[in-house]
């Protein structure tokens, strides 16, 4: 294999979290271990090791044994991915209910299939796994037991891996009790010439080698270590490509095949990682089964595997480092989809019931790459509610479609759905709607006239992260759903966006024209798109690392801070219900359960005109009350000179909502009492305001 080697072998952490496996895979490595008493990994011991797990790599393993077995598989993936691993699962019995627990944290599955002669129930497991957790990655195992059955399976198993999407990975291609140059060269010939007329050559590390199909399908052929770096060993080269492996009683080994293991804990107390490694270095070198590896000891070459990587850049001092004490320095960029920004993709579309999700630089990003993903053209027309963040019209002009815009409903901000009807043509092709301050707008009656006419919706839910209706979450009734993980959002990565569908194809165009590199290769099954793979078909539009974290915290924050922001505004909604001054939009009626981006009182239509004036006394009282901050679309500069076909249209919904609307604050965890203040403020200063118009 040496002279294909093309670059440098990426080193993993193997976890062994069990000895309990449901199978005897003739290939396991840790075959017999079943025999012994059960054994599980402890996470808590575990955790300690985790932080200086990350200076060696951000790959884990999880395998066994059987990890589905494993009593603590929760536990450990949550913990493993909050830290930001990629976690790759090996399993040959999948319990779906297990994977439901722990699915939005597992970047990849090996799935191993034993016997080709048996492997309809696992082909059948394998379509279901695809099917029900498209955001995982998976890898057919394939043991290279014989030519022959490989070539009388092929058809079968590249069909699956193609209708799937998964790599195939042969493993153990040779065995470690019978290796000569001349086993070696004929089997590693006959594998590459049979791959030959479907496959070729990609990469290859000193102990893997990676084919890709026309269909871009990868095909990694896998060997032992000492195997794949050749008979003379190279004074140990084979540590370089060896794994680190721990094993249910937390002792750590480098070779598997060698007397090696180190326990991590003596006498109660965790050992200094870089001492088990030394140790268990040492012993594999004592202890090959061949011999040849001793002079690695001798050559003084210890250090060089102890010390990896051998480059590492930004170096932060500590104040940085515990600002976020479980992201480091690996994480702060990434090319597939991993670590922190895979954990908080995958909850994300787990909470709004989707598919997928793709974190971006901002909501406007989003809904520039909605408009890609759904394959809008120039002349499309998007209609879009006046009432929105401005900024959407730059995206929606940056995707090269064309505007119309839609009035919204005179009370609730949101798109009216009588000139929703009155605008559908020919030509509009989208809808963009906007849950205005939190509130959802009538999706029955959006999706209704949309699928009428053939139309997609784009749901922008920055504001209402949460909201429902008809007990629906919004953002699951679009074709595509976009939000802004902006830091005045209920869920926030300082700056961010996140798009999100149920459809395949919306989510890989979106991914292709946002990303490359290893993303595009991890996410985009579609060939049309998966080979630009090295250089993507837009602009770089990647969430930063760094914000994932925040946004995650904030995510498992969401629906507390939601209770707590509804407790607040039911006390100064209670206390203005009966007050003719106001039209108070219900919090919770069979339709609509809200949420607060900010709060908004709404004047009642006989009271437009003393808006400002109960505005100025409220402000005086010390309240801090506001116009809003959002002007209608056709009232900013954008819109003159632009692609908006009826800019010069009336919107008398608008004109009227704008001028009734004062904003007050959301309130989350301010005091209660200080709420109170508000509401009785409010309630008496609307008092002076009856007053003043009954002398009018």
């Amino acid at each position: 294999m040496k002279p294909y080697i093309t670059m440098k072998y990426k080193k993993k952490i193997r976890l062994l979290v069990t000895n309990m496996c449901s199978r005897n895979c003739s290939y396991c490595h840790n075959e017999g271990m079943q025999r012994q008493a059960a054994r599980h990994l402890d996470p808590a011991m575990l955790e300690y090791y985790l932080p200086v797990f990350k200076k060696y790599t951000n790959r884990i393993v999880l395998s066994g044994g059987e990890p589905f077995t494993y009593h603590c598989l929760y536990q450990l993936v949550d913990m493993l991915s909050s830290y930001g691993f990629d976690l790759t699962l090996i399993t040959a019995h999948i319990i779906p209910e297990k994977l439901q627990q722990i699915g939005y944290g597992i970047k990849s599955l090996h799935f191993s299939i034993h016997e080709l002669e048996n492997m309809t129930e696992d082909c059948r497991t394998i379509r279901w796994l695809s099917s029900a957790y498209p955001n995982i990655k998976i890898t057919i195992n394939i043991a290279f037991d014989n030519m022959a059955e490989i070539k009388k399976h092929w058809n079968t198993l590249y069909g699956l891996a193609l209708d799937v999407g998964a790599n195939i990975q042969f493993i153990r291609i040779f065995r470690a009790d019978n290796i000569s140059h001349s086993l070696r060269d004929t089997r590693w010939k006959a594998f590459i010439s049979f791959l030959k007329p479907y496959a070729q050559f990609l990469e290859a590390t000193q102990r893997e080698a990676r084919y890709i199909t026309k269909d871009l399908i990868k095909i990694d052929l896998l060997d032992i270590p000492c195997l794949a770096s050749g008979l003379d060993y190279s004074d140990g080269r084979c540590l370089d490509n060896s794994d680190i492996t721990i094993d249910p009683e937390m002792k750590l080994s480098i070779c598997r095949w060698t007397d090696s293991a180190v326990s991590l804990y003596q006498n109660g107390y965790p050992v200094p990682f870089e001492e088990a490694l030394r140790q268990a270095t040492e012993r594999s070198c004592e202890n090959c089964r061949h011999g040849k590896i001793n002079g690695y000891l001798r050559s003084g070459k210890l250090n060089d595997y102890l010390n990896a990587p051998h480059y590492t850049w930004p170096v932060f001092k500590s104040q940085v480092k515990d600002l976020y004490s479980k992201t480091f320095v690996n994480d702060l960029s990434y090319y597939g989809k991993s670590g922190s920004v895979l954990r908080l993709e995958n909850l994300f579309a787990k909470y709004i019931g989707v598919n997928y999700a793709l974190s971006v630089t901002s909501g406007t990003a989003s809904v520039y790459l909605a408009c890609l993903a759904l394959g809008l053209s120039a002349n499309d027309e998007v209609l879009l509610p006046v009432a929105t963040f401005p900024t959407l019209i730059a995206a929606l002009l940056s995707a090269g479609v064309k505007i119309r815009l839609c009035d919204i409903d005179p009370y609730t901000g949101n798109i009216s759905i009588k000139s929703l009807r009155a605008h559908i043509n020919s030509q509009v092709k989208a809808v963009l709607i906007t849950h205005l301050w939190g509130l959802p707008a009538d999706m029955a009656a959006v999706r209704e006239i949309c699928h009428e006419n053939n139309i997609y919706i784009i749901e922008d839910c920055s504001h209402a992260y949460g909201a429902k209706f008809q007990n629906q979450i919004v953002g699951s009734f679009g074709h595509i759903s976009c939000f802004s993980l902006q830091a005045n959002k209920a869920v926030y990565a300082g700056e961010g966006g996140m798009l999100l569908t149920s459809c395949r194809t919306f989510y890989e165009r979106a991914v292709a024209f946002s990303s490359s590199s290893e993303r595009i290769l991890d996410c985009v099954k579609d060939t049309d798109y998966l080979k630009y793979w090295g250089t993507g078909l837009g602009s770089k539009l990647k969430l930063n690392p760094m914000g994932a974290p925040l946004a995650l915290l904030s995510l498992e924050n969401l629906e507390e801070v939601n209770r707590q922001r509804g407790i607040r505004a039911s006390i100064i909604e209670e206390a203005i219900k009966n007050c003719p001054v106001f039209h108070v939009v219900q919090s919770l009626t069979h339709c609509y359960q809200r949420v607060y981006y900010t709060h908004k009182l709404i004047l009642a239509d006989e009271y437009i005109d003393y808006r400002d004036i109960l505005l100025q006394m409220l402000i005086q009282n010390g309240l801090e009350a506001a116009l809003t901050s959002f002007i209608p679309i056709y009232q900013h500069e954008i819109s003159s000179g632009c692609s908006i076909v009826n800019k010069e249209e009336s919107f008398p919904g608008a004109e009227q909502y704008y001028k009734r609307v004062i904003s007050i604050p959301a309130f989350v965890y301010e005091d209660i009492e200080l709420v109170k203040y508000y509401a009785d403020t409010i309630l008496e200063t609307s008092k002076i305001i009856l007053q003043m118009k009954n002398s009018d």
